[in-house]
């Protein structure tokens, strides 16, 4: 029973509460003081104050929307300045939290609610409210046996914030020597007044969402990786695009990787010089070598693309490397084959 009627209530911010056995209901729609507790009408030292600690800044409400046939919908509102406050240097930090409201209809009335209900939590709208929100408890006499929890009080005394400020009470308990122990949130003007601050504006209804893009039309940005050898094993990692533009279709990579041998090379001297200039090779003998090949001359790769007897038409500059800008002499041990590996 209990969590129906809180159900119910959540939709127009109410409460309820039994009060001498009877069931008593109210909505928070103001923040009216309608009792007022000073130095002189609590037990000395009774007040004790301790800060808020909001246990959500991101609330999202979840109804049935009338304008889509009451399909079920959902609205969220967060605080992004109180995200940014308590996340600091790293960025805002959202506390997320849910509510069901069985009796909203529209996205206008479940913002409105939750917007008020976040403002509550926080204990208030600017940081100067946040700063002062206070968890308020203290003792008094059966003066206050018309107290109610889901009142608006006021509080003035030193101690507080101010020295001034008003709370709802939560909760209050009678006590053998007729005290009475009352328990309360401090509460502002401003958690419910949507004109001041960020009003939740009067939606229409959302379109229905479109079918995304799922087709790329373009050749893909160039994808980056890392690599590093070990024991045998080349190890490719980290694989990923700056930009994702025309990548949606992407499933598979493919990695050539070409090498040669190093504990028994195919390799050959220079038997004449070559220069950043030059589009032929001469070797001491090109026996070993075929068509297509790709070699290593000092740090730059060139492609055979065609042999005749020692001399060889070269592709210069191939795989990411730079032609030499200084001439390699006859007798260079510096044109080395490489052959690739199946493609991985």
């Amino acid at each position: 029973m209990g969590g129906w009627l809180q159900e119910v209530l959540m939709s127009c911010l109410g409460y309820y509460t039994f009060t001498f056995g009877k069931l008593k209901i109210g909505v928070r729609v103001n923040s009216s003081a309608l009792e007022a507790f000073t130095e002189g009408n609590i037990l000395f030292r009774s007040l004790q104050l301790a800060p808020l600690k909001p246990s959500f800044n991101h609330l999202t409400a979840n109804f049935a929307d009338e304008d889509f046939e009451f399909v079920a919908n959902s609205v969220a509102v967060y605080d992004i300045d109180y995200a940014n406050l308590i996340g600091g240097g790293a960025g805002p930090l959202f506390l997320k939290s849910s509510v069901n409201l069985a009796g909203s209809s529209s996205k206008s009335q479940a913002g409105r609610i939750v917007a008020v209900r976040l403002r509550e939590e926080l204990g208030g709208i600017t940081a100067d409210e946040w700063k002062r929100a206070r968890q308020v408890s203290f003792k008094t006499t059966v003066l206050a046996l018309n107290m109610e929890p889901g009142m608006v009080c006021s509080m003035t005394h030193p101690d507080m914030p101010g020295e001034s400020g008003e709370f709802r009470v939560t909760s209050w308990r009678l006590n053998r020597d007729y005290s009475i122990d009352i328990q309360g949130r401090t509460t502002t003007d401003s958690m419910y007044d949507l004109v001041v601050g960020p009003k939740p504006a009067d939606v229409p209804a959302s379109p229905v969402p479109t079918e995304p893009d799922l087709t790329d039309n373009a050749a893909p940005p160039e994808p980056g990786f890392g690599i590093a050898p070990q024991a045998g094993v080349l190890l490719i990692a980290a694989v990923g695009f700056q930009d994702l533009t025309n990548t949606k279709t992407i499933s598979t990579l493919t990695f050539t990787v070409w090498h040669f041998d190093e504990t028994a090379p195919v390799q050959t001297t220079l038997a004449a010089p070559t220069f950043a200039s030059s589009s032929t090779l001469t070797g001491a003998s090109l026996a070993s070598f075929a068509t297509g090949d790709l070699a290593l001359l000092d740090t730059e790769i060139v492609k055979l693309i065609s042999i005749s007897g020692d001399t060889a038409e070269i592709e210069r500059a191939q795989k990411g490397s730079c032609a030499g800008i200084n001439r390699h002499v006859v007798g260079d041990e510096r044109a080395l084959q490489e052959r690739s590996s199946d493609p991985s």
